[in-house]
């Protein structure tokens, strides 16, 4: 919090883009000055949805490229 607030002192019109573990953080942070706040616990979800998504969509590459050979 202290450097978000030491920033916002040094540098008021620069923006101040920061990462909060919570949404408590994140007002926090806000209240110090920051301009934009990533909460990590909100984008995990979102991450982890990402990843699953592209694993699925390589899958499915795999198996629309692969030959099957009936002996």
């Amino acid at each position: 919090m202290s450097a978000v607030a030491r920033l916002r002192f040094s540098f008021p019109e620069a923006p101040i883009f920061t990462r909060a573990q919570s949404r408590f953080e994140a007002q926090e942070l806000m209240e110090a000055g920051a301009t934009e706040i990533v909460v990590e616990f909100d984008e995990l979800p979102r991450s982890a949805q990402a990843l699953l998504l592209k694993v699925e969509e390589e899958k499915k590459v795999l198996l629309e490229d692969s030959v099957v050979i009936n002996v």
